[in-house]
């Protein structure tokens, strides 16, 4: 598909998929596209009504990819700023990572991540701020991890620059010394895979 004939949303994905694939060759880490983590059947489960989910239940735009040892759901947030259209995207995007698990072993399922993508210009705006701490405090299913992007190309984001994952490092490192208050200290995310610049 050419890139005049590619939707924003597309292109967008189409965007972080390569920037993954890069960051991931920076880090000697394998990158693999993985279609199935982002269809509507389930795994083994035959073609009836009951083995798949409406696409009105599933995100519009997702990709799937495997980055290492992490299998990674690539979705959208709305263009609008109000909870009700975030929870609803947060709702498709954990359906969804029930369906990606389905295709994982159970060591895979267990570290399943899903980063979703902020509208351009959201990066610093506190109400998208606020919506960003709600949708990864959304732990069902898989860890959820949000970038807001800012009003200018990609490679503007001062958030994208100082991590690969993670566009709130205050909120994910409450969230980790969280976990290890509550013993849970072993689980690996992301966020513990070394970082540089995904620009370039």
């Amino acid at each position: 598909m050419t890139e005049a004939a590619r939707s924003p949303p597309e292109a967008t994905l189409d965007w972080v998929e390569e920037a993954l694939e890069r960051q991931a060759g920076r880090l000697g880490l394998s990158f693999e596209r993985v279609a199935a983590l982002t269809g509507a059947a389930f795994a083994g489960a035959g073609d009836t009504a009951s083995a798949r989910l409406e696409p009105g239940d599933l995100p519009a735009h997702a990709r799937g990819v495997r980055v290492g040892r992490y299998a990674i759901v690539l979705s959208l947030l709305p263009e609008a700023a109000n909870e009700e259209g975030v929870s609803e995207a947060v709702r498709r995007v954990r359906n969804q990572c029930v369906v990606a698990r389905s295709y994982l072993s159970s060591p895979a399922a267990l570290d399943l991540h899903a980063l979703v993508v902020g509208p351009r210009g959201s990066e610093g705006s506190d109400r998208w701020r606020a919506l960003a701490l709600l949708a990864e405090r959304d732990d069902r299913v898989a860890r959820k991890l949000v970038w807001l992007r800012a009003r200018g190309s990609p490679t503007q984001s001062s958030q994208w620059r100082r991590s690969t994952m993670s566009v709130a490092p205050p909120r994910t490192a409450r969230s980790r010394a969280t976990r290890r208050a509550n013993g849970c200290g072993s689980r690996q995310t992301l966020n513990s895979i070394p970082t540089r610049s995904l620009a370039g």
